[in-house]
């Protein structure tokens, strides 16, 4: 099956790549994108192009996201492709009705506008990690608290920035993501893939202050890598973990200091809490039945 894609979430890409289809991946713009293979490998049966290497190409799947053409992915439907949307943010865009399929991986976001697109089928796809790539080392942890996060600052709202500042100022958190410089000419970038693996497996616990983001990747990748988890309980999350068991929900500041303060003082809690959110982790977010459920939606195109 020829997919055609636009270059649009790196880290989102890089699993949804690993279905078995020969995918084109266009920059935003038409132009050729350029894969950041520091951050990711690039898989081989994905080849970058521009719009003219490919004007007159059919494919049988065109895929309808944020920065997409609308133009060329009308054009391709023309020609016989399915176009298949998928919504990653708590408000979808305008989803045609030449678009029969939409793949959201928020089911509360679903929920909620599903029937504005009654001319689709929609299907529920949270993320999918590999519990073999994003591994618990069972390093020494260091007890530190961890944000990833890029241009965290302007996204403010988003992100929940006010609060991961309260709690950066009251017990630290280590910040790494590029974009983050007016915060503080010492936030680190990960380099490579192997530099953020290390990051999340280096330090002890992870802290997701987002409010309006509906599945974090970053989080779901800690939470593989055995992190004890502090995360706001917005939108999916109280569907893979619970209170005190394998995370700590929370939507304010002083609780997450509260549980952070907990955490870098008792390790052994911290410990447990980690090896139970990798649990969760691996039972929800796995991999393989992320795949399965990617390959149903095409199945049924």
């Amino acid at each position: 099956m020829k997919v055609l894609d636009w270059y649009n979430h790196q880290g989102h890409q890089y699993e949804f790549f690993k279905l078995n289809y020969d995918f084109t991946l266009l920059g935003i713009g038409e132009v050729k994108p350029s894969w950041n293979e520091k951050t990711r490998p690039k898989h081989k049966n994905v080849r970058e192009v521009s719009i003219d290497e490919i004007v007159d190409d059919a494919f049988d799947v065109v895929m309808y996201r944020t920065g997409g053409r609308k133009k060329w992915i009308e054009s391709y439907v023309k020609k016989g492709a399915k176009a298949v949307a998928v919504v990653q943010t708590t408000t979808p865009p305008d989803i045609p009705k030449y678009v029969k399929h939409v793949v959201w991986n928020s089911i509360v976001t679903m929920n909620k506008y599903k029937n504005y697109f009654k001319h689709a089928k929609h299907f529920y796809i949270p993320h999918g990690f590999d519990p073999n790539e994003f591994l618990n080392k069972n390093l020494d942890r260091n007890g530190g608290l961890l944000t990833v996060a890029n241009v965290f600052k302007p996204r403010g709202n988003l992100l929940g920035y006010s609060d991961w500042v309260k709690v950066d100022k009251a017990v630290g958190c280590k910040l790494v993501g590029h974009g983050n410089k007016d915060i503080s000419s010492d936030m680190k970038e990960a380099e490579s893939f192997e530099e953020l693996l290390g990051e999340y497996n280096k330090n002890s616990i992870y802290l997701n202050t987002t409010i309006e983001s509906a599945m974090p990747r970053s989080r779901g990748e800690a939470m593989m890598c055995g992190m004890a988890l502090i995360t706001t309980n917005n939108y999916d999350i109280s569907r893979y973990v619970s209170h005190k068991k394998n995370a700590f929900l929370c939507n304010n500041h002083k609780d997450m200091i509260k549980y952070a303060t907990l955490l870098k003082k008792d390790k052994d809690l911290c410990l447990q809490m980690g090896l139970h959110a990798r649990e969760a982790a691996i039972k929800y977010f796995n991999i393989k039945e992320y795949l399965e459920r990617w390959n149903d939606v095409f199945i049924k195109l």
